[in-house]
């Protein structure tokens, strides 16, 4: 019910199995970007730890993003 109420609105509605993350490219993107992060120096400040993080998001080239989509799409089917 709640799949048909989303697409009645308009949106579109994925479901990801509960056990296999490394299907969900969202959690594929975290992924990618908490690596840069690791990467950077170190922030002692939460506010320094929160425009590095958004960069790191910001890095993500968005070939690799594409890719994980695709993937996703593809094993959907």
């Amino acid at each position: 019910m709640l799949q048909k109420f989303v697409k009645l609105c308009g949106h579109l509605c994925d479901y990801y199995p509960k056990y296999y993350c490394e299907l969900n490219f969202i959690k594929q993107y975290w992924d990618a970007a908490k690596l840069q992060f690791r990467v950077v120096s170190h922030a002692r400040m939460l506010k320094k730890m929160e425009e590095k993080m958004l960069g790191c998001l910001d890095n993500i080239p968005l070939k690799q993003i594409q890719r994980c989509i695709t993937t996703h799409l593809i094993l959907q089917d």
